[in-house]
């Protein structure tokens, strides 16, 4: 199987995780942060709306290492993402609640995988195309056919998380307003504050 299509197959798979996994074990309950829950809430909603909107965005108008430094500065904004579902997942008691919070983090896990593979694939691209000086080692000549395959590869991944942001958007945003919901009025203005704040942080 072609490289690009072995990818794409993984990725496809680890989506599937989204729909299947099953809680395992329920936490001991952090009071902590269960009163921290509305910001926690606030935040990562947040990350999900600023790593749409950079997805979708003109991403190959930008130069390799720029590219590069986009996709390591979505995994760090990914990461906020899994930190805070983690931190969420040890509020809850109810089985209902942390099995949607498990596929919460699931999601944000496979997110987090193809942003480093992109991350990883860019900088692969600028050390075959435009080696170092100080590389000493005699290496084959890169074909453009490989080139060609890794620009192909990394199109492809980065249409695949749009299309898995765009096909998870309803069931995350359903999440959030059973979330919403069930706040009292200063959690609803606490988790407003966070997210209105952290988009702007995070734009």
């Amino acid at each position: 199987m072609p490289l690009q299509n072995e990818l794409i197959e993984r990725v496809r798979k680890r989506f599937g995780l989204l729909a299947s996994s099953s809680p395992g074990d329920a936490a001991p309950v952090d009071f902590l942060v269960k009163m921290n829950l509305p910001p926690l809430m606030g935040r990562r909603d947040a990350v999900f709306e600023r790593l749409v909107e950079v997805a979708e965005g003109d991403v190959f108008a930008s130069s390799e290492a720029e590219r590069n430094a986009l996709y390591r500065r979505m995994g760090e904004l990914v990461q906020v993402a899994v930190a805070d579902t983690e931190a969420i997942l040890s509020t809850l008691s109810s089985p209902d609640t942390e099995a949607r919070e498990r596929r919460v983090l699931q999601f944000w896990l496979l997110i987090r995988e193809l942003a480093l593979a992109l991350e990883v694939m860019t900088r692969l691209e600028e050390r075959l195309f435009h080696p170092v000086r100080e590389l000493t080692l005699e290496l084959p000549e890169p074909s453009m056919r490989e080139e060609k395959l890794l620009a192909e590869t990394e199109i492809s991944l980065v249409n695949e998380m749009r299309e898995i942001f765009e096909s998870a958007r309803p069931q995350l945003e359903r999440y959030r307003a059973y979330a919403r919901n069930s706040f009292s009025k200063p959690n609803a203005e606490r988790y407003n504050k966070a997210y209105n704040e952290y988009l702007r942080v995070f734009a």
